[in-house]
């Protein structure tokens, strides 16, 4: 599948595109294997990514000794595990699916963390205002419930933590819900097809 993904980047448009959809990161790595320059602003986004990669382990693991009932780990620090190597999904937050999410933002605030961002952007939201703990590049965002299609019947948040998600390998105390593989996941696109709304995942 990724060398399908490395044809489709070779004729991508430069600059917007890439960072619209998400694989600025895989030409970054497609052009370091094919010999070509890197270019200083995707040099840029790899060191970013880099520390955010530093960041994450230690982010998760304070969150889990804090908080209780199960948690999570959902959008793009879950789906950056699925990729051919580290560092090559970008992600600004990490998106968790709690239990008790108010319990656990509650938990947090009292830690130590801080809510970020205006409060009025959080209203009648799918997760409540972001957490961040002062020094690290990451965000943590506590779910209610997953971000659903409009007009499409969402999963209840219960059953799909209980039910539908597994043990996350590598991530003590951590579920994910993406299912067990028995095909590869279709690769990035890299037309010009908005982006849907939501946070930075």
């Amino acid at each position: 599948m990724w060398e399908q993904v490395d044809t489709l980047l070779e004729r991508a448009p430069e600059g917007a595109s890439l960072d619209l959809h998400r694989v600025e990161l895989l030409e970054a790595r497609r052009r370091r294997n094919a010999g070509e320059p890197v270019g200083d602003a995707l040099l840029a986004e790899e060191r970013e990514a880099g520390m955010r990669e530093l960041a994450l382990q230690p982010l998760l693991a304070r969150v889990r000794e804090l908080v209780d009932g199960p948690l999570v780990l959902m959008k793009g620090a879950e789906i950056a595990r699925d990729y051919p190597g580290p560092r090559l999904r970008r992600y600004c937050d990490v998106d968790l699916l709690a239990g008790d999410p108010e319990a656990a933002q509650a938990a947090l605030l009292a830690a130590g963390f801080v809510e970020v961002f205006p409060p009025e952007w959080f209203v009648d939201i799918h997760h409540l205002r972001p957490l961040w703990w002062p020094g690290l590049p990451l965000t943590i965002e506590l779910h209610t419930h997953p971000h659903w299609p409009a007009g499409a019947p969402a999963p209840d948040p219960a059953e799909l933590i209980t039910r539908r998600c597994r043990v996350a390998s590598g991530l003590a105390g951590y579920r994910r819900c993406t299912p067990p593989r028995t095909r590869s996941r279709s690769p990035p696109t890299t037309g010009r097809t908005p982006r849907s709304g939501g946070s930075g995942a």
